[in-house]
């Protein structure tokens, strides 16, 4: 009998070893996800700001961003103008605004793409101790870091709470996760500080509680939750949230309100309101399966279809009947689902949100849905056997992912590039003309800006005040009058306009171009302040005070008249 050396190795052996790579190289698995992030959002260190939206008031125009310093503790941990506390994302803007001016918009969008490799790598460990199997974890976790419903939390520079709310958020996880395995104080401290430091990113790190609640039922249920190591904890964050949340929503709704049209505004007592949950639901997961169509807003009347509406209700009970069944059944894919409802809870619309739905409201309900949806795989199908075909067909779904993420990326470049594809599709709401004009206007090029307002003016002013930029496009383009019947729309609109230009510009319109001023009536009575507020904001160049003295006397208006022609304006 002939004896061999030799081993043959089997078929089956020989396709395990593809997969036993993961275990060989534990960092691969990080370095690809970091490999794809890059790939996709380092294009946005050239990008500019969205001053025309959010980057104004979170970026730019803050009192904790322009004197630190100089304002109390209290609104630097609050951050009133925002409506909800902000506090760590305002400190990270703050730093980056310490460097030298060509810098700091690119190291803002440069700490966006660092965050996101962050999370990515994050998102990766802690869907490992959910599935407890490398492939299906890394390939959950690459569907996730290259789809397109990232991009806007990504490219974003406003969306930084997003990020570092979602890295807080995860490092909780993971270090809840070590102490289910091995119990240790440090991990319940560790994870704690993660958890409060999330509350200071955004106000849904409310969820952090339920999170982990839940999560030691589902590896323990009752008998681990009685013994206090596990519960004090949870408590002591439901508790902090319970303090949280009357102070956000409060605050943050009655802001939202006030800048809102009232008529617009529902809530769970409105049947209406339930239609915009469900409507939205829908909207969010055909975005999922079919990220072709992503736009930085959507308009719930453009949805109204009935069955969009009741698409949404059947996947809302789906997706809670899933979780009902794989509870009871503990199938793997039961806690990554509830992940993600609780995630999701709080952008759901049950309470008032600025937007009707948003691609940033997903970013991690998203990983969740993706955990669960490779783990209701049939199990009948040995995927080993035919290890190169499902390997080329789960890159070729990446590579189309991570294709469309960067071309959706490149629309975040500028206010225009963004919006312009929105024109006509949402013309009757106005709001990318609204962003698309002013854009246009802060670059000088008038006569687009012109053009632009013209074409959205109904829907800019029946859902938005006309801003400041329109009567300066007009204006800028020989069309004083029209300039200034805008001014005095913005000024009916409310008392005190919300950008000081208006004021001065007012006048000054009216005086260079003789132009009658209002002599009665609710048109005096706004277009008199304005002017007195000119003077007493000393918003008017001193040289030109004779010659607007001189059109009020000769537009009969005495009192404004003498007031302007005193050399010295008056302090507040």
């Amino acid at each position: 009998m002939s004896t061999s050396n030799s081993i043959e190795v089997p078929p089956e052996s020989r396709r395990d070893f593809i997969f036993e790579k993961l275990k060989q190289y534990a960092s691969l698995p990080y370095l690809l996800l970091i490999f794809i992030t890059v790939l996709i959002y380092s294009q946005t260190l050239s990008f500019g700001i969205m001053d025309t939206w959010d980057d104004q008031v979170f970026f730019l125009d803050r009192p904790e961003l322009k004197n630190w310093w100089g304002t109390p503790w209290f609104e630097r941990l609050t951050t009133p103008e925002i409506g909800y506390p902000i506090p760590i994302p305002t400190v990270l803007y703050v730093l980056l605004q310490q460097l030298p001016g060509d810098w700091v918009i690119p190291t803002s969008h440069g700490l966006n793409v660092l965050l996101q490799c962050i999370n990515a790598c994050l998102m990766y460990k802690v869907l490992l101790r959910w599935l407890e199997k490398r492939t299906p974890t890394l390939v959950a976790a690459l569907l996730w870091a290259s789809h397109p419903l990232l991009v806007e939390s990504v490219a974003w520079v406003t969306n930084l709470k997003t990020l570092t709310f979602a890295a807080a958020l995860l490092t909780a996880i993971l270090f809840w996760e070590n102490h289910l395995r091995a119990p240790k104080r440090y991990y319940i401290a560790f994870s704690g500080l993660f958890a409060i430091l999330a509350f200071g990113c955004r106000p849904e790190a409310i969820i952090i509680a339920p999170l982990i609640l839940a999560r030691t039922y589902w590896k323990g249920g009752w008998p681990l939750l009685r013994r206090p190591i596990y519960w004090v904890l949870p408590i002591g964050l439901a508790i902090l949230s319970a303090i949280f949340i009357p102070f956000v929503i409060g605050s943050h709704t009655t802001a939202l309100i006030a800048i809102n049209d009232n008529s617009t505004i529902t809530t769970l007592k409105n049947l209406e309101h339930y239609q915009q949950i469900f409507t939205a639901l829908a909207l969010q997961i055909w975005h999922i399966i079919s990220p072709n169509n992503l736009n930085p807003a959507y308009y719930e009347e453009q949805y109204r279809a009935p069955y969009i509406l009741i698409s949404g209700i059947l996947i809302a009970a789906v997706w809670l009947g899933a979780i009902l069944i794989t509870w009871r059944t503990k199938h793997p894919g039961g806690w990554p689902l509830t992940f993600a409802a609780i995630c999701y809870a709080p952008a759901s619309g049950i309470e008032y949100l600025p937007r009707f739905t948003a691609d940033t409201y997903m970013y991690l309900p998203l990983a969740g849905l993706l955990a669960a949806s490779i783990t209701f795989l049939p199990q009948r199908i040995n995927y080993r056997e035919r290890a190169h075909f499902w390997s080329l067909l789960t890159l070729l779904v990446i590579c189309a992912l991570a294709t469309s993420s960067f071309i959706q990326n490149q629309r975040w470049r500028n206010t225009i590039t963004l919006w312009e594809p929105l024109l006509e599709s949402t013309a009757e709401y106005g709001q990318a003309h609204f962003m698309v004009g002013i854009a246009l206007t802060s670059v000088g090029e008038y006569d687009k800006a012109v053009k632009i307002f013209d074409e959205g003016y109904h829907g800019i002013t029946r859902t938005l005040t006309p801003p400041v930029e329109m009567a300066v496009a007009y204006a800028s383009a020989g069309n004083p009058i029209r300039a200034y019947e805008i001014l005095m729309d913005i000024l009916l609109r409310s008392d005190i306009p919300s950008d000081p230009r208006t004021d001065s510009l007012l006048v000054i319109l009216a005086a260079k171009n003789k132009l009658n001023w209002p002599d009665k009536g609710r048109f005096n009575e706004v277009a008199n302040k304005a002017a007195w507020r000119v003077y007493q904001a000393r918003s008017l160049p001193q040289q030109l005070h004779s010659e607007v003295s001189k059109y009020f006397y000769h537009q009969q208006q005495d009192d404004l008249g003498k007031l302007f022609a005193n050399t010295a304006p008056r302090s507040k």
